[in-house]
């Protein structure tokens, strides 16, 4: 157990030695912050007794997995292996939530020592990456191939379970979740529900989760609906702010084609995006952030069955809302295409495909004879070669998705900032952000997010006092209904505020721009 002390570079501060009278205002902070492993619930429950207990802020917590043999590092695990770490982590919440629970069925909120009044207090909770005290041995031994060892990748087909959801009592002190279990020691997303489905009265919930299983393709369309399923059983009455970061590389082969991560006997239904567009109608909801990039489709902004007036869906409360979009859709298709390219732009884009068709051809002179095969793993996943080419907007996919955006943010009326990007790892940039009336906000800011946008684009001094709508998409033009609507969107006291709408645009630079800025092609924001 480690004692997280503020705005201080020394240990020295847990070992000062006070009296009685100043001991309970000091424990009062030494105590708000606790990192916890699962392996020291026992010496945790002896150390916080009596008012110590309602001293707790802030929890960070890693359950303690099983250890395994030096033997079996460049294994996959096995039935064996995954059933045991399902018992450890099942344990490790369990024990967690079972002493959390014991301290809220005290009666007193407050206590009172030699004369200072303590209340009890909230609690966040970090549900940290599981880990194994063996981990790391098996992550950085040395090898002699670091291509054709498994490393960090004996767990890659792995998700941690909660084998007992049902037993876990519930929690009213936490008022604050969040779960990093995306990297290596991975947790199944329908465990994770359950577990924040046991925090009665949540305000805030921010989740990084991986849908990174790219070879077992059932693990991956069973775990996205099992997710899906589990989603309604969130207590959302209170919950003002949601974070998900769904982490799915994109491919940068663009010639790869992504299988569908639906489920095979709905192919055409996309019940994780559905779940989450019911998730933020929630009434107190403020802030709704999706990202990793997510897998999306249109029914997250707006469902085909919302078509219906009496079944059209409304955000009360919604303030901002954040989605960093894959340019992958769930089916598999792609939401770009390649761009017709002529003369010397075509000729260095064929030149770089040929220099990567070379360098995978010399790699696979060398086959390795191995469980892994680095290479072979990254073509297969669309990581290798580098081909990327894929940047118009598909007209068959693209405008469906911009008009159900329009369509939800109509429905927001007390709406201030909207993001919605794809990935900013692709070499291209596609983007839309709604900023309100009042809200600062400059577009240079996220400039830097994808390499084909210049960073030194000419900035438009912009009024503040009205809505803003800027748009990140190259040559390509929304349809003019989604403009329209756009124009037409409520908004509230400002109702008589002209929409400003604003393209993004690549041009040749000036000279003066040029002795100025560097560049000989320049950006600018041009009014539409």
């Amino acid at each position: 157990m480690r004692i997280t002390l503020a705005n201080t570079r020394t240990n020295l501060p847990k070992y000062a030695t006070i009296s009685r009278k100043f001991q309970y205002a000091i424990e009062h902070r030494t105590f708000s912050s606790i990192e916890l492993n699962s392996d020291e619930l026992d010496y945790f429950t002896q150390i916080f007794v009596g008012y110590r207990r309602k001293c707790l802020a802030t929890l960070k917590y890693w359950p303690i997995l099983a250890t395994y043999r030096r033997d079996v590092f460049d294994e996959y695990e096995d039935l064996n292996d995954i059933h045991l770490n399902n018992q450890h982590f099942t344990d490790a919440v369990l024990g967690l939530f079972n002493v959390l629970s014991s301290w809220e069925m005290e009666e007193t909120k407050t206590i009172e020592e030699e004369g200072i009044i303590i209340r009890s207090r909230s609690i966040q909770l970090y549900l940290l990456e599981p880990r194994s005290p063996t981990d790391s041995g098996c992550f950085y031994r040395r090898r002699t191939d670091p291509r054709t060892s498994l490393g960090k990748h004996r767990f890659e087909h792995s998700f941690l379970q909660l084998l007992d959801p049902e037993v876990l009592p519930d929690l009213t002190r936490i008022l604050h979740f969040s779960a990093y279990v995306y990297r290596f020691r991975r947790i199944e997303p329908r465990s994770l529900v359950m577990i924040t489905a046991c925090m009665i009265g949540l305000k805030s919930i921010d989740w990084r989760l991986s849908d990174e299983e790219k070879v077992l393709l059932p693990t991956v369309q069973n775990n996205r609906f099992a997710f899906a399923r589990a989603l309604p059983y969130l207590s959302t009455e209170t919950l003002t702010s949601f974070r998900l970061y769904y982490e799915r590389e994109v491919p940068i082969d663009h010639e790869h084609e992504p299988p569908s991560v639906l489920l095979p006997s709905f192919p055409s239904i996309d019940h994780l995006s559905l779940a989450l567009h019911t998730l933020s109608l929630a009434q107190n909801l403020t802030e709704f952030t999706l990202s990793g990039p997510f897998v999306v489709s249109s029914v997250l902004f707006w469902p085909a069955a919302a078509s219906a007036a009496a079944a059209m869906p409304f955000w009360p409360n919604m303030q901002k809302v954040v989605v960093e979009f894959s340019p992958i859709a769930p089916d598999g298709s792609w939401y770009f295409l390649r761009e017709e390219l002529r003369g010397a732009a075509l000729a260095k884009q064929v030149e770089r495909m040929e220099a990567a068709t070379e360098r995978e051809v010399l790699l696979h002179q060398t086959p390795a004879d191995d469980s892994y095969n680095a290479l072979l793993h990254r073509e297969h996943v669309g990581a290798y070669p580098a081909r990327e080419f894929r940047s118009v907007p598909d007209p068959a996919a693209m405008p469906a998705l911009m008009l159900a955006l329009v369509r939800a943010a109509a429905r927001m009326p007390r709406l201030r900032r909207l993001h919605v990007d794809v990935a900013p790892r692709l070499p291209f940039a596609f983007g839309v952000r709604y900023v309100g009336p009042g809200e600062a906000y400059d577009p240079s800011w996220d400039l830097g997010n994808t390499r084909a946008v210049h960073r030194r684009a000419v900035m438009p001094r912009d009024d503040v006092g009205l809505p803003r709508l800027y748009w990140t998409v190259g040559r390509w033009r929304p349809e003019e209904e989604v403009l329209r609507l756009w124009r037409e969107r409520p908004r509230g006291r400002e109702e008589d505020a002209v929409l400003l709408v604003r393209f993004y645009a690549e041009r040749e630079a000036t000279a003066a721009e040029r002795v100025d800025l560097g560049p000989e092609v320049v950006g600018e924001w041009v009014e539409f």
